[in-house]
């Protein structure tokens, strides 16, 4: 079964968009909502309130000849200038999005006919934050909350097979030009970022299964990376104050470091090579 529903809260006065600096804005003169929903058990509930908000949510599928099954979005606008962009293309996927303020943008892109039972949230409240969430295969889990202006979450999660447990990733940002990057190949990793300050900026990069990196930022112009290539390693990294730089690169398994860096101007890198390394930093 194939469902088209195209609800229009007023006459629009013109259908084009433009970016600007990074986020939504549109030339509607009323909210505009577009819902296509390809196969069975498919649902969709969208929630606009105030003024030019755009939504658009795709499920389908091909599992089964009819499409997809029991995919799942929520959408949430409120304020003004508001843009949500859904694609959910498999079997029991979940996509949630909440925006307040103006000109925010979430993009949720889930499979690519094939994923299952993957999950994606985004809450942003704020004038134009932008939220990109990409989930490949099965399972995995994303949550970016963005709270503030013109911050900045990436979140492109991969398990590479078929059935596999999944992966989850966190994104938090609470103050202005906050930036996180989060990108996760394998089974079963864990990614967790939270930036509280502005123009914050971290990375984190994880090819393997069940690696964990946890990125802590409280201050302004912080910097943190994490790479990790192999099996079982841990990276952590708490930085306050202004103008820290850290950076852990792990390759191997069951490597473990810690960088601790307190008021400011403090700078740490980290290579771990080989298995079952232990380091920990601390500086203030």
């Amino acid at each position: 079964m194939k469902k088209v529903i195209l609800s229009i809260s007023a006459m629009l006065f013109g259908t084009a968009m433009v970016l600007a600096q990074g986020a939504a804005v549109s030339t509607y003169a009323a909210n505009y909502s577009i819902v296509t929903e390809v196969g069975n058990g498919n649902s969709a509930a969208i929630v606009q309130t105030g003024d030019h908000h755009l939504s658009s949510v795709n499920q389908d599928g091909m599992n089964f000849a009819f499409g997809g099954s029991q995919n799942q979005a929520f959408v949430n606008q409120s304020g003004e200038n508001q843009q949500a962009i859904i694609g959910s293309h498999g079997d029991k996927n979940t996509a949630r999005v909440v925006q307040k303020d103006q000109f925010n943008l979430a993009t949720i892109d889930q499979g690519v006919g094939y994923a299952e039972k993957n999950s994606a949230t985004a809450r942003q409240d704020g004038e134009k934050n932008e939220s990109s969430q990409k989930q490949r295969f099965d399972r995995n889990t994303g949550l970016v909350v963005q709270d503030g202006n013109l911050n900045e979450a990436f979140q492109d999660q991969s398990t590479l097979t078929n059935l596999a447990k999944g992966s989850e990733a966190i994104i938090r940002q609470d103050g202005n030009r906050n930036d996180a990057y989060q990108t996760q190949r394998g089974e079963d990793n864990f990614a967790k970022t939270i930036q509280d300050g502005n123009r914050n900026k971290a990375w984190t990069t994880q090819t393997g299964d069940k690696n964990d990196a946890m990125t802590f930022q409280d201050g302004n112009k912080n910097k943190a990376w994490a790479t990790q290539t192999g099996d079982k390693n841990t990276a952590i990294t708490r930085q306050s104050g202004d103008e820290n730089w850290s950076k852990i690169m792990q390759l191997g398994d069951n490597n473990y470091s810690r960088v601790i860096q307190e008021n400011g101007l403090q700078m740490s890198m980290v290579s771990q090579t080989g298995n079952n390394n232990n380091v920990t930093v601390r500086q203030d």
